[in-house]
């Protein structure tokens, strides 16, 4: 069944800017390896990895918090989620990226609103183009919570990477997330992949994870403090 964008939702740096955006369009090419011989048709195979993300939308104050800082050799963790016709949830397919911004161009016309346009490519710290994973969260936290855990229906051996992002604070209180990975999917899990990022600032974060992965795999958010609530989003990615 086709898939309606109105669900689409965005997050850059740990801002959510689903609210401000009406196209975020990801693409995942490869350069094209010519390999055909004699008495053959043209024949490829799929070289270089690279990677891109578009946004347009609507100039407003979090967007231009988000986007309007342009360092070179600083990246920015960029994740899309695709809802199946209705708010995306656990499981659903994600995109990310960490990447170079490399434009960021408010568009005022007069008499009009005033719109934006952001680019991004791969950075060159990560060295990684558009990584399709999975949702592994997009929730406020209270308290300590095992997410539901994703089945890929077996288990996977070249790793893979989580991205992280920590969309609000609370004053004095900290939070811990990690990546378990189960043979069974209930109970606890082992810990395959532990961000640093705590909660006390907002920010976005990308982790590696080696070697096997097994089937079950959810995400760990141990929270520290009273009167806590940390909005968090998890994108896991197996290759």
């Amino acid at each position: 069944m086709p898939r309606l964008g109105k669900f689409t939702r965005v997050w850059v740096g740990g801002y959510a800017l689903t609210s401000y955006l009406t196209n975020a369009a990801m693409t995942k090419p490869h350069t094209e390896q010519e390999c055909s011989a004699y008495e053959q048709d043209h024949v490829y195979l799929a070289g270089q990895a690279d990677g891109s993300l578009v946004v347009d939308g609507w100039f407003a104050a979090t967007a231009h918090t988000a986007l309007a800082t342009i360092a070179t050799g600083t990246e920015k963790i960029c994740t899309v989620a695709y809802g199946n016709n209705v708010a995306p949830v656990l499981g659903d397919p994600a995109v990310s990226i960490a990447a170079q911004e490399l434009t960021y161009t408010p568009s005022p016309p007069l008499g009009g609103v005033i719109a934006l346009n952001a680019t991004f490519k791969p950075g060159a710290v990560t060295a990684k183009g558009c990584e399709l994973g999975k949702l592994l969260a997009d929730a406020s936290f209270t308290g300590d919570t095992r997410t539901a855990y994703i089945n890929n229906g077996a288990q996977s051996t070249a790793g893979g990477a989580a991205y992280l992002h920590i969309l609000g604070l609370s004053p004095s209180d900290t939070v811990a997330v990690t990546i378990e990975d189960s043979a069974t999917g209930s109970g606890a899990g082992t810990t395959i992949g532990t961000f640093t990022l705590d909660g006390s600032a907002i920010g976005a974060q990308r982790i590696a994870i080696a070697g096997t992965i097994r089937q079950y795999v959810c995400a760990y958010i141990d929270v520290t403090g009273t009167d806590v609530s940390f909005p968090v989003v998890i994108n896991f990615v197996r290759y």
